[in-house]
């Protein structure tokens, strides 16, 4: 098994091991398992977090030659439950919702496997994103606030339990918590990434945005999202 010294490796450098064959995108993968496993009881990022679903997608990677020059290739990537995801539950942080499927991808979500991406799990909101999340701290002190709606994703690319995490922003729910948690945080502009598959908070204001610990990891997920004319 993989040591802790391992978390600080960014998506990037963990493609450029695996495609010198350093590492094989299971190691990839069963490293951030481990690492979930091993520390979500007392993080709280995950809400739901399923060894067979992700199982399920290495296989899928592993076994198919098209995902071999993937650019994205096995990076785990935590979705905030706000998206749409087929194999995953999408609660939106309501009781509401607990047990709802949407049997679909959001369109992001959709465009991340395709670049060969694995989602790992949903990352914990507040209640349909609004104010702040309850139930989680700041990884570092107790005492202090993770931030807003996109906590559980801050939380989960400053620990190290995945390299890059989707989030939203209608005020300021991806660069808040990625401030406050140490990380890079990035809201395109308006209406850049497709909105298809997420819950609407606001319709003039509703931002995707990605979480990571490096400049180069955001630009990696931002170049590969099928963004129109780039």
């Amino acid at each position: 098994m993989l040591n802790n010294s391992f978390i600080n490796l960014t998506a990037t450098e963990w493609i450029k091991k695996i495609k010198a064959k350093e590492f094989s995108v299971e190691e990839y993968a069963n490293f951030s398992k481990f690492f979930i496993k091993k520390n979500n009881e007392k993080l709280k990022a995950f809400v739901s977090f399923d060894e067979e679903k992700i199982d399920q997608q290495i296989r899928r990677i592993t076994s198919k030659t098209k995902y071999i020059n993937s650019p994205l290739l096995g990076v785990p990537i935590g979705i905030k439950d706000i998206f749409n995801t087929y194999d995953y539950k999408t609660g939106f942080g309501s009781k509401i919702y607990e047990n709802y499927n949407s049997g679909n991808d959001a369109r992001v979500v959709s465009n991340l496997r395709r670049s060969g991406s694995v989602v790992i799990g949903k990352t914990l909101t507040s209640e349909f994103a609004v104010h702040y999340t309850k139930g989680i701290s700041h990884p570092l002190d107790k005492k202090r606030t993770p931030g807003s709606s996109s906590a559980g994703s801050a939380v989960a690319v400053s620990s190290g339990l995945v390299p890059i995490s989707l989030s939203s922003q209608t005020a300021g729910s991806t660069i808040r918590p990625s401030s406050y948690c140490g990380i890079y945080g990035f809201k395109p502009s308006f209406g850049l990434i497709p909105r298809t598959g997420v819950l609407k908070t606001t319709d003039t204001l509703d931002t995707i945005g990605w979480m990571a610990r490096s400049v180069e990891d955001i630009l990696l997920v931002f170049k590969n999202l099928h963004v129109k004319g780039l």
